[in-house]
């Protein structure tokens, strides 16, 4: 490495000295180039994972796919129901009077426990339905992880679930995720073991469903949704889960959700609050999906930034200890640059020596520091996002502006000593003793 750095620089005629006597010095003192290599490539390594990792993982939890694109989710108490026709017309009401902004999208589903058996389970199982109107599936901007054979994309899944009641689409949360180390298989849950969850084309698989009555009904999944915590359960049309007689014994579980879209300018939270105002005696409650997704996001990149914050501290710490290094080595060598300037050294090929050595032991720890933690950080993606269907994503411009600033502060820290062990007097550097 030592011979490859030195040979790129001979090519430059007038840096062939400089970079002979600024690589010579690190090659005879191994034990400090290894121990200063170790701390920045340790340190770099740190850095690079952490934002690596953060930025892949962040997108775990997409905020506008995950919510839907909606804005405000509206839940009614099953008890006491508000229908979609009393809740548009208290909306016009609350938007004409300056409550609230007109929502540009208003859809509905009906959430309700029912009993699923998937093929490879022995009984059935707990598990939800999602029975979506049409607005929902003209609006919505749920994204999926894998589709059945023969679809080629969203759009051709929601409209086979509007055209055909025996289709539905699957949350991942209930594929196999086998692959990922943190996921740990219950018995006793509702799983679709043929779906494996880093596929992204699979067979359709046929589903039983039994609503209130016990009846069961044969139903075929055609697709799996991507990372949406608010639409756990089968997405199916309102046709769809007619079949399950929800209006049968037990439908008082069965509970109405509301999803606003709202224009760009318009406030969710004061929205929600107004809504909750005007239905109070209804008992509706509207959250913030977005919102609430976006501070779960925040909450996961808060700790990789907090480990950043002390990673860039130890780097910093590290620059000024190169500088250290510096001065120690200025003041070890003194006579070294007396007889460097005696022999023709201008003072600039004295100061480009300690520049170009800094650089080097900066570089070369940047560069094993960056090959270490892309490495680290894309194997560990293999092993637990791969399988959520997530891709891999450095954030090359952090990444660039944290090698940049490594550079810059390195090459400055040394510039400053440097530039003083180019001031040293031939006759008073060839007369010092040490």
């Amino acid at each position: 490495m030592l011979t490859l750095f030195a040979g790129l620089l001979s090519r430059f005629g007038r840096l062939l000295p400089v970079a002979r006597v600024a690589i010579a010095y690190p090659v005879a003192a191994k034990g400090r180039t290894a121990t200063t290599l170790a701390m920045f490539s340790l340190i770099i390594f740190t850095l690079v994972g952490t934002a690596t990792i953060s930025n892949t993982f962040s997108n775990f939890l997409d905020v506008e796919s995950g919510s839907g694109g909606y804005d405000v989710a509206i839940q009614t108490n099953p008890f006491n129901p508000v229908s979609a026709e009393a809740l548009a017309e208290g909306i016009d009401e609350l938007a004409a009077e300056g409550s609230m902004a007109e929502p540009v999208a208003f859809a509905s589903t009906v959430f309700a426990p029912v009993q699923a058996q998937s093929p490879g389970m022995d009984q059935p199982a707990g598990y939800a339905i999602n029975a979506a109107d049409q607005a929902f599936f003209e609006t919505n901007r749920l994204e999926f992880s894998s589709l059945a054979r023969g679809y080629e994309s969203a759009e051709e899944v929601w409209a086979a679930l509007q055209a055909d009641p025996t289709l539905v689409v699957i949350d991942s949360f209930s594929v196999d995720r086998t692959g990922d180390p943190t996921f740990q298989v219950d018995e006793d849950a509702f799983m679709v073991r043929s779906i494996q969850a880093s596929e992204t084309v699979f067979d359709a698989v046929p589903l039983k469903l039994s609503g209130p009555d016990g009846v069961e009904r044969d139903y075929t999944i055609i697709g799996v949704l991507g990372s949406a915590p608010s639409f756990y359960g089968a997405m199916m049309s309102v046709d769809a889960a007619a079949g399950l007689n929800l209006d049968g014994a037990g439908a008082g579980q069965a509970t109405r959700r509301y999803f606003l879209r709202l224009p760009d300018e318009a406030d969710a939270r004061s929205t929600a609050n107004a809504i909750e105002s005007a239905f109070s005696r209804s008992g509706l409650q509207a959250t913030l999906p977005k919102e609430q997704l976006a501070e779960s996001r925040s909450s996961i990149n808060s700790i990789f930034y907090l480990l950043q914050g002390f990673m860039g501290l130890g780097l910093l710490i590290g620059i000024v200890a190169l500088g250290v290094v510096t001065i120690r080595a200025v003041v070890e060598r003194r006579q070294q640059i007396g007889v460097l300037r005696a022999i023709g050294f201008q003072r600039g090929m004295v100061q480009a020596v300690f520049l170009v050595e800094n650089l080097f032991v900066a570089g070369l720890g940047t560069l094993i520091g960056y090959a270490l933690a892309l490495t680290f950080a894309y194997n560990l993606y293999l092993q637990v996002a791969a399988d959520q269907g997530l891709p891999f994503l450095p954030p090359w411009v952090t990444l660039t502006g944290i090698g940049v600033a490594v550079f810059a502060a390195t090459l400055f820290t040394a510039w400053l000593h440097a530039r003083q062990g180019a001031q040293v007097v031939i006759a008073e550097a060839l007369r010092y003793q040490g």
